[in-house]
């Protein structure tokens, strides 16, 4: 089997699996319909899994593997404060997300519907992904006098879990995506209170800390766009 094949079966059951964790649940989607769907042996998927559990982990650590790379491609470029550079990083990811919704799409769907317990794994693996280059960027910031905090190691892990306050407006856009685009100034609204507590909690000016609403507008339509067409 080449490189180019391994890669292609492995990802195309990874996207099963998603795709089945999110319909069904992870607890019903058995390896056997996942072979059945992605149309290979079970010696297939043994071969690049031992469990579903480790087809999760596999997404969870590609996805943070890939926004590490990206912020920590910022946090190294020289001619950047480290205001810029935090603003950059987040519209950076926003990227990343538009540009993979599909998938992320998937994984959202089923930490939804799994009781949290999927979601708290994945704010885990993330933050241990990025809290380092996040780290050395505050810690620029704080140097230069754009932040003022004591807790650059911590900062991370507290803007993650501020972002568990738009649980229940990401969970209307997925299950009930219509009703949802209409209310897209109340998620504005959201996003602009958390940007405001991040200001407060980095110590920076009010409004230093930029998300570009226009991009959360633009994949939040994607979204109910996709899923309205399902």
């Amino acid at each position: 089997m080449t490189q180019e094949n391994t890669t292609i079966t492995k990802k195309k059951l990874e996207d099963i699996a998603l795709q089945l964790f999110a319909q069904v649940g992870y607890d019903k989607a058995s390896v056997n319909t996942i072979v059945a769907k992605a149309k290979v042996s079970k010696g297939a998927f043994y071969y690049y899994f031992d469990s579903k559990e480790e087809i999760l982990n596999s997404v969870l650590e590609q996805y943070g593997q890939r926004v590490r790379e990206i912020v920590e491609e910022i946090a190294d470029n020289k001619s950047l404060s480290g205001l810029e550079k935090f603003n950059l990083a987040f519209a950076k990811i926003q990227q990343y997300k538009a540009e993979n919704i599909d998938r992320l799409l998937k994984m959202s769907r089923m930490m939804e519907d799994s009781d949290n317990k999927f979601q708290s794994k994945f704010i885990e693996k993330l933050l241990e992904y990025i809290n380092g280059p996040f780290t050395r960027i505050i810690k620029q910031g704080v140097r230069e006098g754009d932040f003022n905090t004591d807790y650059p190691e911590e900062m991370m892990g507290s803007i993650m879990y501020l972002a568990i306050y738009l649980k229940d407006s990401t969970k209307e856009f997925i299950f009930n995506p219509k009703k949802a685009l209409m209310n897209i100034k109340t998620l504005i609204r959201k996003y602009n209170f958390i940007l405001d507590v991040v200001n407060r909690i980095l110590g920076a000016k009010k409004g230093a800390v930029k998300i570009s609403t226009k991009s959360i507008k633009d994949i939040y339509k994607i979204i109910g766009k996709k899923l309205s067409n399902q």
